[in-house]
């Protein structure tokens, strides 16, 4: 739902073709196969709280200039109640609720590809969220979770960027360099993702994540409506920033994309040829490894230890990070809310760089150990 990462190990393939080890058929990635109390705690939040979350960003922007504490202090103190504010919300529509009833009752139940793609826990809501279905498809035309990650959230990202642009010109009559470069930076975000689009098919929500609540509500609700915060602010507080700044914004933000697209280039090249390739201009070191299938088979991989991936494990991750910084920084320091954005990312990517080590650790044993320490930071050399 958020950024589309790749897993850490060079073998992964894609649907349809995924190698899946013990560790991984036991839920140490991708869907549990039980649930324990804490789980099912964490996913019941997760239902409550994220949608909420949107709401009230969204609400504290459109009924007050984007303040964090004012929704709450008016409440506190008696000058509004729950129901002036939920009254100046659009309202949900039948049909919207219809839509939604039919999604909760159906999904992930009657488009099974296969029916081993289906994963039963007995809990509903970890179900619900995490899905019960790998690749649900209509035919072999449709599919469900490659079009919903790939398609709604990711081209509405750029419609509202844009649409945000518009208003602050309508409203203001001009358009300023901190709106321009939110725009600009997260487009070329949006472009890389469909000039590169058969890398994604290599990315932790392809290969390994089951298609639920958590990635179809994730990627149409959470990904366009928070991921545009910056352009929603800056319409209610535009910013103009001196130039050395915005300048300083901008290199961080292309730093942070070429860190971001060359390390993911280095790792698919090391894929595609096995290891037979140049990388920084020179042979690439690796750490030969083995582990076994579920089916008891013994495979042979290699984890890559030369150029970016030498420097730290994921800092595929950290160059997202950069860019993530970037997007925030264009707002200015004079609001809480643009922010958001990195808090989120730097949450997300080190739960993601933990449940990658988490597997590859169970899946390659003491080969994982020689590993890390060949490389032995995960996203900021030095520090972590």
């Amino acid at each position: 739902m958020a950024a589309k990462s790749q897993s850490n190990d060079p073998k992964t393939k894609s649907p349809g073709s995924v190698t899946f080890s013990k560790a991984a058929t036991q839920g140490q990635w991708g869907r549990a196969w039980e649930v324990d109390w804490f789980s099912l705690a964490s996913v019941i939040f997760l239902l409550l709280f994220a949608p909420f979350i949107v709401y009230y960003f969204i609400m504290a922007c459109d009924q007050y200039s984007c303040s964090l504490t004012a929704p709450l202090a008016d409440i506190a103190t008696g000058r509004a109640r729950l129901s002036d504010i939920w009254a100046k919300t659009p309202p949900v529509t039948t049909k919207a609720a219809q839509i939604y009833v039919a999604w909760v009752t159906f999904q992930g139940y009657f488009f099974p590809t296969d029916a081993r793609d289906c994963k039963f826990t007995g809990s509903f809501f970890y179900n619900y969220m995490m899905g019960i279905e790998f690749n649900p498809r209509i035919g072999k035309w449709f599919d469900f979770k490659l079009f919903f990650n790939g398609r709604p959230g990711i081209i509405a990202w750029t419609l509202i960027n844009l649409s945000f642009a518009a208003k602050q010109r309508e409203l203001y009559g001009h358009v300023t360099n901190s709106m321009v470069l939110v725009n600009v930076l997260q487009a070329i975000y949006v472009l890389d993702f469909f000039w590169n689009e058969t890398w994604y098919l290599k990315t932790i929500d392809i290969c390994h994540d089951h298609f639920g609540w958590y990635l179809g509500w994730g990627d149409c609700v959470w990904l366009p409506y928070l991921y545009t915060l910056q352009g929603l602010y800056l319409v209610y507080h535009p910013v103009q920033l001196p130039t050395r700044y915005s300048l300083g914004v901008l290199l961080l933000g292309l730093l942070g994309y070429y860190i971001f697209r060359m390390a993911n280039h280095q790792k698919d090249l090391f894929r595609r040829t096995d290891g037979r390739c140049l990388i920084w201009g020179r042979k690439p070191k690796v750490i030969e490894c083995s582990f076994t299938s579920a089916d008891e088979q013994k495979h042979r991989s290699k984890l890559l230890v030369s150029g970016f991936w030498g420097v730290a494990r994921h800092f595929n991750y950290t160059g997202d990070l950069m860019g993530s910084l970037a997007y925030c920084l264009a707002c200015g320091g004079g609001h809480l809310l643009p922010y958001f954005y990195i808090i989120y990312m730097a949450i997300l990517l080190t739960h993601r760089c933990l449940r990658d080590e988490h597997r590859c650790a169970n899946k390659y044993g003491r080969d994982w150990e020689r590993y890390t320490a060949a490389v032995p930071y995960r996203l900021l050399p030095g520090i972590f």
